[in-house]
């Protein structure tokens, strides 16, 4: 199991422990974290954007896809908002994206502690050693 961490604004860590946001969603121009990387089984820790972390899942399921249009992007924005729930400004944000990765997910549960991590440098998706994840996390 590898664990990774999730930056999310405010709204959407919101929404996901509300139990309305289901599936998490990451589109990228470059193939980078998590594409490739996240497989069911993997705990994903979510922090606030400049906040604290606020929850912790399993992830159940991943759809990875590649190879996206502005179109394709238009097609997977209409199959998968009502779990996404994204704002029509990320959604535009995202238009240009070639991958994306799409993930349910199990086990949520409120937290406040998660792994130290390195310097995020504009990041929002960080997948941690193995080792370090469980030595700073407990």
């Amino acid at each position: 199991m590898t664990t990774h961490v999730a930056v999310l604004k405010r709204r959407y860590i919101d929404l996901l422990l509300e139990g309305r946001k289901t599936m998490e969603s990451r589109l990228s121009v470059t193939r980078r974290e998590p594409f490739g990387i996240v497989v069911p089984g993997d705990a994903i820790y979510f922090k606030e954007s400049g906040g604290p972390y606020r929850a912790r899942a399993v992830v159940a399921d991943v759809e990875l896809v590649d190879g996206l249009t502005p179109r394709a992007v238009s097609a997977l924005r209409r199959r998968v908002n009502s779990q996404v729930l994204g704002d029509p400004a990320y959604w535009q944000s995202k238009r240009t994206a070639k991958y994306a990765t799409l993930l349910t997910f199990i086990e949520l549960e409120v937290c406040s502690r998660g792994p130290a991590l390195p310097v995020l440098a504009g990041r929002a998706w960080v997948c941690m050693p193995d080792r370090t994840a469980r030595r700073r996390a407990a």
